[in-house]
């Protein structure tokens, strides 16, 4: 059960892309998923934290321009994805175009 909840946590990850994300977007910080208990977390060091459940990934992260991050999954790869800041609303949208909505945790 435990792997499964990574492979759904990292699927989401891979699966995000194109959005906009302004150059002076304000990433960094607990995401808490309006529709959910999951939350993301990015750091000011460029490492993002996935939490579901009682399952935590992690992974290294880098600004690519100003839509797009790549992140560093290890054995499964890199991953670029999209991501569009409004204000307290962090959206992210998957390869398919299902959007995920999270509100800055406070």
């Amino acid at each position: 059960m435990k792997t499964v909840r990574i492979l759904i946590a990292l699927s989401v990850l891979c699966a995000l892309a194109s959005c906009s994300l302004k150059q002076g977007w304000d990433l960094a910080g607990k995401w808490q998923k309006i529709e959910g208990a999951e939350t993301v977390e990015f750091t000011a060091k460029g490492t993002v934290v996935l939490v579901s459940g009682e399952t935590s990934v992690t992974a290294p992260y880098t600004v690519l321009d100003a839509k797009h991050l790549q992140l560093n999954l290890g054995g499964l790869g890199t991953v670029v994805v999209g991501a569009e800041v409004a204000g307290d609303t962090l959206t992210l949208t998957d390869a398919k175009g299902q959007a995920v909505k999270y509100k800055k945790a406070k």
